[in-house]
């Protein structure tokens, strides 16, 4: 994985020098009660749980808006059937009442993957300090589903009750974990700034002048 990341540095894709960034994803770390490991041909491939950490996205020259890259293998448990009663322990850098799971085997290499294993369904979250305990349901679709928690806390547990069945494997998996990008201004400042914004554009003009017009 570390060379992975070495790689993506920067790399020559068609002729077009492309940059690769890493988003913070807010979790220190994650251990599983267990993950996949198999062999393809003369290769041992794993399906670790710090995959689902600092995703990275990759930038093409000239700017534009940022590229997920699906390097990195999801995190699938490795335990007979469906996994139900696995876990993972989630620590977070920063106190947060809220996370973001993007679950299933997400691979735009392979669109087959998401539906092909199983997806989580319904996970209980645990935390000790503050102690309190949660179940949450997903819906089968892919996105990141954000997960508001009954209190900011810096390190979850989250076992597996229940699942999408795939329609190929059993392996239930999970592609990223990561908390809400940190606010680095207050919500006053930055509606201040929106409003400048737009009146140096003119737009809060016309929308007084057609507010106008509506009389």
């Amino acid at each position: 994985m570390e060379e992975g990341k070495e790689l993506r540095q920067g790399i020559w894709i068609d002729d077009l020098f492309a940059n690769y960034i890493y988003l913070d994803s807010g979790i220190a770390s994650i251990t599983a009660s267990s993950y996949l490991t198999e062999t393809v041909g003369d290769i041992t491939v794993n399906y670790r749980p710090e995959y689902m950490m600092n995703r990275i996205c990759k930038v093409a020259d000239g700017g534009g808006y940022p590229e997920f890259d699906n390097f990195m293998r999801c995190w699938a448990e490795g335990v007979a059937g469906d996994g139900i009663g696995e876990w993972l322990k989630v620590d977070f850098t920063r106190a947060s009442d809220e996370m973001m799971i993007l679950n299933g085997y997400i691979d735009f290499g392979n669109m087959q993957a998401y539906k092909r294993n199983n997806r989580l369904k319904r996970i209980k979250v645990e935390s000790i300090e503050p102690a309190f305990s949660m179940e949450y349901a997903f819906e089968d679709y892919v996105a990141y589903h954000t997960i508001k928690l009954p209190a900011a806390t810096k390190s979850v547990k989250i076992t597996i009750l229940d699942v999408y069945k795939g329609a190929k494997y059993s392996d239930t998996c999970v592609t990223a974990i990561a908390l809400p990008q940190e606010r680095w201004r207050t919500k006053e400042a930055e509606d201040k700034e929106v409003r400048a914004y737009l009146q140096k554009l003119g737009v809060l003009d016309y929308v007084k002048a057609f507010k106008r017009e509506q009389e």
